[in-house]
C-alpha cells in the first residue's frame, strides 16, 4: 500500500466524520461513525503491520 492509499483512507475517514456531524438522524450518524471506526482500524493495522493491507481496503471500498 502506498502513501496515496493511506491518504485516501484518511480522507474517507475525515469525510465520514464530517458527514456524521452534519447528519440529522441518529441512524445516519451511527452509520458514518461505523465507517470512521473501520477506516481507523485499517489504518492502525497498517501502521503496526498486523493486518494484511489489500484485503481490509477492498472490504472498506465494497461497504
Amino acid at each position: 500500500m502506498g502513501i496515496k492509499d493511506i491518504s485516501y483512507l484518511l480522507k474517507r475517514a475525515r469525510s465520514h466524520r464530517a458527514l456524521a456531524l452534519a447528519a440529522r438522524s441518529v441512524e445516519a450518524r451511527c452509520i458514518h461513525h461505523q465507517f470512521v471506526k473501520r477506516y481507523q482500524r485499517v489504518l492502525v493495522g497498517i501502521r503496526h503491520g498486523r493486518e494484511p493491507i489489500a484485503h481490509p481496503v477492498q472490504e472498506l471500498l465494497a461497504a
